[in-house]
């Protein structure tokens, strides 16, 4: 046979490289998509990038399977350091208050604006996730029943110590504004609900007969029942319109704000309230398992001691994009 020419090698040889080439580039192609539009293994941690609209969250790794919102960000973040589910709240205006048989501190009902989008924790902070901060923590139990699984919120936690967990995860509490625009979820009305109170059967651990009965309370209550004592594992009922779980009962959340009970008067038409410059209270919003319908409200209004623990008392976290 004829020795092969130099330039029928070489052609053969660049075929070669080409197809390797085609290769690492098919290879390199698959790997992007996997890691930006699967957005990769969320227990790994690390930044989250989307390569169509270049955002990156240097605290958080996007939920498989999430979307893009409308600016650009991932509609659900777990934050890295702590594994908490975190949902995109968008910037908008809302009317905070409520006038018609709302309390004093409700009014007047004023608009709000946020500025700012912002991440809230779609849960309650659990028991397992503060104990994994502050180990020696009980929420202990009540008349035998516990409060203190891993899945059920955290309580007998004070603003201070609720402030503490925040800082040292790169959190914060939300303001009283920002929680009772994402808590309403796009409604105006006195629950996510509806208007009537007792239309809001799965929505939410509220006090019902059995709780009324098995306490001894003599307050009124929700006249349906929803299966639960005391605090219910986080995520069991109906998420708002935002896909946030437990904003109305199971436990108080804790906000950033002083409490005034005149503030609306002096804060109406502004945007992005940070609440009273001082006071001696802070700010409580959504009610608990054990609270009478009109304290379940949205717009409801309650503070207590910033060092005050009990069984009804927990937060969930927030943070900026």
């Amino acid at each position: 046979a004829a020795p092969e020419s130099p330039s029928s090698a070489l052609a053969v040889r660049n075929r070669v490289a080409i197809a390797i080439l085609v290769v690492l580039v098919v290879a390199a192609a698959a790997f992007a998509i996997w890691k930006f539009t699967s957005w990769g293994d969320a227990s790994k941690g690390g930044a989250v990038t989307d390569v169509t609209v270049g955002v990156t969250l240097s605290w958080g790794v996007a939920k498989h399977g999430t979307t893009l919102t409308a600016d650009g960000y991932p509609k659900e973040v777990v934050h890295t350091k702590t594994g908490i589910e975190m949902v995109h709240i968008p910037a908008g205006t809302f009317m905070m208050g409520q006038e018609s048989g709302g309390g004093y501190g409700e009014k007047p009902r004023h608009s709000v604006r946020l500025t700012r989008a912002f991440y809230m924790a779609k849960h309650e902070t659990t028991n397992r996730v503060y104990k994994k901060w502050m180990p020696g923590h009980s929420s202990k139990d009540l008349s035998g029943l516990s409060l203190d699984s891993d899945e059920q919120p955290v309580v007998y936690v004070s603003w201070t110590d609720a402030s503490a967990f925040c800082r040292s995860s790169d959190l914060r509490l939300p303001t009283e504004a920002e929680w009772e625009y994402a808590a309403r979820g796009g409604t105006t009305t006195a629950y996510p609900w509806g208007d009537d109170a007792n239309a809001g059967r799965g929505w939410g651990n509220v006090h019902g007969p059995a709780t009324k009965s098995r306490f001894n309370f003599s307050v009124e209550s929700f006249t349906f029942d929803d299966g639960v004592d005391v605090t219910s594992p986080v995520g069991r009922f109906r998420a708002n319109g935002l896909g946030l779980y437990d904003v109305i009962g199971n436990v108080w959340e804790w906000c950033s704000d002083w409490y005034d009970a005149r503030y609306y008067a002096s804060s109406a038409a502004s945007a992005d309230p940070m609440g009273a410059p001082n006071g001696a209270s802070r700010v409580l919003r959504g009610g608990s398992w054990s609270n009478i319908p009109f304290g379940c409200r949205v717009a409801f209004r309650f503070s207590d001691d910033p060092s005050a623990v009990n069984c009804l008392v927990g937060f969930r976290s927030a943070r900026d994009l």
